[in-house]
């Protein structure tokens, strides 16, 4: 469910509110946060890319399944 290497901005954005109950006002708190496996660049940073996309469905499944802290 939350691995894909050609994620849509559609997609992202359904993973996005499943992930984080529906609750827009934490959605935009955590892609607005400089996030440390991230290099400290924020989520909303790697939108623009298919890459980038994939790279925050990959940490969204590892904070799901206790994996990032």
């Amino acid at each position: 469910m939350f691995m894909s290497e050609n994620v849509s901005m559609e997609e992202l954005n359904s993973l996005l509110e499943e992930f984080f109950g529906g609750d827009r006002e934490l959605i935009e708190q955590w892609v607005t946060t400089n996030i440390p496996i991230l290099g400290g660049h924020q989520p909303n940073q790697l939108f623009n890319s298919s890459e980038g996309r994939s790279r925050i469905i990959q940490i969204l499944g590892e904070m799901k399944y206790g994996e990032t802290a």
